[in-house]
């Protein structure tokens, strides 16, 4: 709904349901949080040192984007059955969501495909 009483109602509402079973509303993004700096960091890591750059794992050179598009794939694979899964359990979707399903993958493949491996 779009009515400005409706959605503040459905927030209180939600937040009632969020302290009655004792969930941290932010726990979803901690996790996250801890991750990104350490990811970032093994990117610059990866980038910057030639040492690294110019090594080899398995068939592909880590400072170099993949020539077959494996991972880019397998990245957008995983994003759209972890997204699917999500929804699976939602009886009601959201045109929103739903959209997203298709769309996240796309752009993890697309970024992926031009980034070093």
């Amino acid at each position: 709904s779009k009515d400005q009483k409706t959605q503040q109602k459905l927030q209180q509402e939600t937040m009632a349901l969020f302290s009655k079973h004792g969930v941290n509303p932010l726990a979803g993004c901690f996790p996250i949080l801890i991750q990104m700096p350490i990811l970032i960091g093994f990117y610059h890591a990866i980038m910057r040192t030639q040492a690294i750059s110019q090594h080899s794992f398995l068939w592909f050179d880590l400072g170099e984007k993949d020539p077959y598009y494996i991972l880019p794939i397998v990245a957008g694979v995983a994003t759209f059955v972890q997204q699917k899964l999500m929804m699976a359990g939602n009886p009601t979707q959201n045109p929103q969501m739903a959209m997203m399903v298709w769309i996240m993958p796309i752009m993890i493949i697309v970024f992926a495909i031009n980034f070093p491996s």
